[in-house]
């Protein structure tokens, strides 16, 4: 009897100028949670469309159950019972949560078929109900959900599905660990009551606490499948890497003995977000801010940005009293953000290479008299992909085709050329392979190198802890504790990151 849920044989496909996947060739077993794994460029993504049918192979068999599986088209994805979780959320902002989980197959009554909103509100509440891992309302516009919101309503349309093979593209990516804990439990269930799970992740832990199996990829090639108790974690990220990689942090960027205080933020508050926020930000200075999802870290950066407009408090840059209402006005003083959503917030990902590093120092540096210095424009671009290593075919090529740690490099390269004075990094690793985590904490510290200012977000406290000169925890709003990164673990931050007042 087969008891392959999933056989992948001799998958090939390639994109003008890339081969993409290389006669790759994966059996996934029924029941089973089998991990994909390999640096952003490898080839799972391209893979798991080409499952769903979001993409066309251009040789090679499925197998479904067993029998050969004529996938052309995302509709022959969900008639062979075959859901894919994308990374990148594919969700209509202005649709209501239950809209979005039933868009396009919307529940009806009646001789006419008149839409019944009542039941799809029923069945979208029983499904989160079922996840337990936030009180979502059905009615809810996406728009003003969290990115980990946004997430869960994502798992909650592959699971309302009722798919036998369900693909998870970095579904923890914007998780809490708590959050992480409870998908992982759903995934237990799923995988009891039959059903089969491919798990992408770049998190390596995650692996070995919840698959069965990792197939490992490489340039577009298999390079092996083996069960997780065979393998470590060292084996795992040499077979990605394609060469010995110590994953340890970089040595930190030594600390200028007077160096000076560049930005002051002084009780600033929002409602409803944060409340009585003070720090120092020092030249050179790696800052890291640390808590759980809804601490209001990023509302913080969005605040010093100004795009999220303070109900009190005061900011000085260099001394100076300043009043950020706009980004415009926070170019102009020096201030830089790598949002927390680069794709949404960071990059215009049908435009170009060219474009996206250019677009904030057009008005400041490369236009001249309403019209764009195309020169002074292609120099400065090709000085920024020099110092930041970016990969890519040429500067035509749109942004959304470059893998996820390019993409961040172009945000990264984008505001380097407005020169700034201070960089605010939200989660600025999240969902790229740990070859490029180690390129952009490299970055990191050349920046700081160079007298930047750096404030650091991130929800993986080991990073805080690698990466960061300090740390600051916050925890409902307000800040609980500033740790010394050489005398702290994980288990310090986590434990005032769920602290209510202030220390």
């Amino acid at each position: 009897m087969n008891d392959l849920a999933l056989e992948f044989i001799n998958i090939s496909k390639s994109f003008p100028g890339v081969q993409a996947l290389k006669e790759v060739s994966i059996q996934i077993k029924k029941a089973d949670v089998h991990a994909i794994v390999g640096e952003n460029g490898a080839g799972k993504s391209t893979l798991m469309k080409i499952a769903v049918g979001e993409l066309l192979r251009d040789a090679g068999v499925i197998k479904v159950f067993g029998r050969e599986a004529q996938i052309n088209s995302p509709f022959d994805g969900y008639r062979y019972g075959i859901s894919l979780i994308h990374q990148e959320f594919s969700l209509v902002p202005t649709l209501d949560v239950a809209q979005n989980i039933f868009l396009g197959r919307e529940l009806t009554r009646g001789y006419l078929s008149f839409m019944d909103n009542n039941l799809m509100y029923k069945q979208t509440e029983k499904i989160l109900d079922s996840l337990k891992m936030f009180h979502l309302d059905p009615c809810a516009k996406v728009k003003d959900l969290t990115v980990a919101q946004k997430q869960v309503v994502e798992i909650t349309k592959a699971l309302s599905l009722n798919s036998k093979i369900i693909i998870m593209d970095e579904p923890t990516a914007a998780l809490t660990l708590e959050e992480t804990r409870r998908l992982f439990e759903v995934i237990r269930e799923l995988k009891a009551k039959g059903v089969t799970i491919l798990f992408i992740s770049h998190r390596i832990e995650e692996i070995f606490e919840i698959a069965d199996k990792v197939s490992i990829l490489r340039d577009g090639e298999l390079i092996l499948t083996k069960s997780v108790a065979q393998i470590n974690r060292d084996q795992i990220i040499n077979n990605m890497v394609g060469r010995s990689l110590e994953f340890i942090f970089p040595p930190k960027v030594k600390k200028k003995e007077e160096a000076e205080v560049i930005l002051e933020v002084k009780k600033i508050s929002k409602e409803r977000q944060f409340t009585n926020i003070s720090f120092q930000l020092k030249e050179g200075e790696i800052l890291g801010l640390a808590g759980l999802v809804g601490a209001g870290l990023s509302e913080v950066a969005l605040s010093i940005f100004g795009l999220n407009h303070l109900d009190e408090g005061e900011l000085y840059i260099k001394g100076e009293k300043v009043n950020i209402n706009s980004p415009f006005e926070a170019i102009r003083y020096g201030v830089a953000l790598l949002p927390e959503d680069r794709r949404e917030l960071g990059l215009v990902i049908v435009r170009s290479v060219l474009e996206n590093l250019t677009l904030p120092s057009l008005y400041w540096d490369i236009a001249r008299k309403y019209f764009i210095d195309l020169k002074r424009e292609l120099s400065l671009a090709n000085e920024v992909q020099k110092e930041l290593s970016l990969r890519f075919a040429s500067f035509s090529q749109k942004v959304e085709s470059l893998s996820g740690g390019n993409q961040q490099k172009v945000v990264v390269g984008k505001w380097l050329l407005t020169k700034p004075k201070i960089l605010i990094m939200d989660e600025p690793t999240r969902g790229i392979d740990v070859g490029a985590k180690l390129e952009i904490y490299n970055i990191v510290n050349a920046l700081a190198q160079k007298g930047i200012g750096i404030i650091f977000i991130s929800s993986e406290f080991s990073e805080i802890l690698g990466i960061a000169h300090r740390v600051l925890v916050m925890s409902e709003g307000r800040i609980t504790a500033e740790l010394d990164p050489k005398n702290s673990t994980e288990e310090d931050i986590l434990k005032f990151a769920t602290r209510e007042k202030v220390s």
